[in-house]
């Protein structure tokens, strides 16, 4: 009704499975996130309806959620969509795997926080590689696109010069990518760290005591193994202001040099889903204070790197950071370090209101 006749989306109801159903075969069985995936992300063909035996007897209801997460914080408002892999698309493709017939891309444009968004569909039974042309109205090379559902091989997507992000995702699978930006960060923790090496250590790591899963609520993602260089797991905020709650999230790896790394335990450029602008960063772990950087630190599509561990200057308030050597600072440990101060304690509860 509203690609084929032009209706507005914003008057018609979709839905993918509904009571009427009732005989065998009129119900959509194979794979129905598939369809949810489209109509929960895709505002421009009407107003969602999500059936409620596949949301609370079909297992989709943690899938389902977190599409209409997405759709709430990236999709909502969107004034238009380009379907960037249509038949006879003046959008060049590189397919490596997978084919037009069993492929759906589109871009949504006009979001309420400027940022495009683009979501991949692979209805095949291969994995899907491509190099998929975009629409560049607002977008330029070079800047990067975020997976905010993380079912894609890749934590995000670099525009490259044919003005093209390389999309991989597993078979009969889906994802939706978000204009973001990038950081680099390192940090040093007081109960790891070495002063003989320079370096933490990775006692945690070597006893098998680090969860495959984040402890961290806020972004609880997962790995099949932990990276052998690897500390422990941190979680990265980004702030608007130093009292003020995080407006993102995200649970990486902090390996024994002190970078902050993704789950691949090599990656350093962590990426984020937010406009470029100006943000306090703030590193969390969950038996050290949290380190909060001392300034709004500009991030874009290009990382540059916040080291935490050269000056206590880097941390945010009066005495914010434990001395680990003479030249080197980190956050510290709650269980080798007493708060000595009022200003100390004082700095810590800004950190503590807004984290826990």
């Amino acid at each position: 009704m509203v690609d084929a006749a032009g209706a507005s989306g914003f008057n018609v109801v979709i839905f993918l499975n509904n009571h009427d159903f009732r005989d065998p075969g009129q119900p959509v069985d194979n794979d129905p996130i598939l369809g949810y995936a489209y109509l929960l992300t895709n505002n421009q063909i009407g107003l969602p309806c999500v059936y409620y035996y596949d949301y609370y007897n079909g297992g989709l209801k943690n899938q389902i959620d977190a599409l209409i997460t997405v759709h709430k914080k990236y999709i909502f408002g969107a004034s238009s969509r380009d379907y960037l892999s249509r038949f006879s698309t003046p959008y060049s493709q590189n397919f490596i795997s997978g084919g037009a017939s069993t492929t759906l891309i589109y871009q949504l444009m006009g979001t309420a926080s400027g940022q495009d968004v683009i979501v991949a569909i692979n209805y095949a039974g291969d994995t899907l590689k491509i190099d998929q042309g975009i629409n560049t109205t607002n977008i330029s090379t070079g800047d990067v696109f975020v997976d905010v559902l993380g079912n894609s091989e890749y934590p995000f997507a670099v525009v490259n010069g044919n003005n093209q992000v390389y999309i991989e995702l597993p078979p009969r699978s889906y994802s939706v990518w978000v204009k973001g930006v990038l950081l680099k960060s390192k940090i040093f923790l007081e109960g790891a760290y070495d002063s003989q090496t320079h370096r933490m250590r990775t006692d945690l790591n070597s006893k098998a005591l680090i969860p495959l899963q984040s402890p961290f609520t806020e972004n609880q993602r997962s790995v099949e193994a932990v990276p052998a260089n690897v500390v422990d797991w941190v979680l990265v905020q980004l702030r608007l202001a130093p009292q003020t709650t995080a407006i993102a999230s995200r649970s990486v790896f902090l390996d024994k040099t002190g970078n902050l790394v993704e789950t691949d335990g090599s990656t350093r450029d962590i990426p984020f889903p937010v406009a470029a602008g100006s943000y306090y960063l703030v590193v969390r772990h969950r038996n050290h204070l949290a380190g909060m950087s001392s300034q709004a630190i500009s991030l874009g599509s290009t990382a540059s790197l916040y080291d935490f561990t050269t000056s206590e200057n880097r941390f945010y308030g009066s005495n914010g950071a434990a001395s680990l050597e003479p030249t080197v600072w980190g956050p510290f440990s709650v269980r080798q370090k007493r708060l000595s101060s009022f200003r100390q304690l004082q700095s810590a509860l800004i950190m503590f209101s807004n984290s826990w």
